[in-house]
């Protein structure tokens, strides 16, 4: 229509109806796109993040102190609960990566760049946490054996 109606005193309006329809049309496409977002996402991704912080507050607690049996004993119990955590919440983190990173893909965000960071320092830091734990059980297990 664009093409056809160039040139022509009443084809300007046609044409300034039709531009002002296509940004409507993008405007409402944008909208729909950030609707689909799961609504829940958001909350999802601050309590795994608090989860995570919440573990590695109690990381220093893991440090070699001694070498007395029953310290030693202190520190493996106290790593295994840390480990639990971590593989409690696993799945969760999991899941809340696979979304954000559908969510940035299919741009239901304002910010998809921003987002895409998030989700990537939240499997960072799972993934340094889980590293970290595991680490010092082996070394616990080791003092223990």
């Amino acid at each position: 229509m664009k093409k056809h109606n160039q040139g022509k005193d009443a084809a300007q309006r046609v044409l300034s109806q039709i531009d002002l329809a296509q940004k409507k049309l993008q405007d409402v496409s944008m909208k729909f796109r950030l609707f689909q977002k799961p609504a829940n996402f958001e909350q999802r991704l601050e309590e795994s993040k608090m989860i995570l912080d919440e573990v590695k507050m109690h990381l220093p607690a893991l440090e070699t102190k001694s070498v007395e049996q029953e310290v030693v004993q202190s520190q493996l119990s106290h790593c295994v609960n840390l480990y639990k955590s971590l593989s409690e919440v696993k799945s969760e983190v999991e899941m809340v990566i696979k979304t954000g990173r559908q969510i940035v893909q299919k741009k239901q965000t304002e910010n998809p760049k921003e987002l895409d960071e998030r989700v990537t320092a939240l499997k960072l830091h799972y993934n340094e946490l889980g590293a970290k734990v595991s680490a010092y059980l082996d070394q616990n297990l080791i003092l223990v054996l």
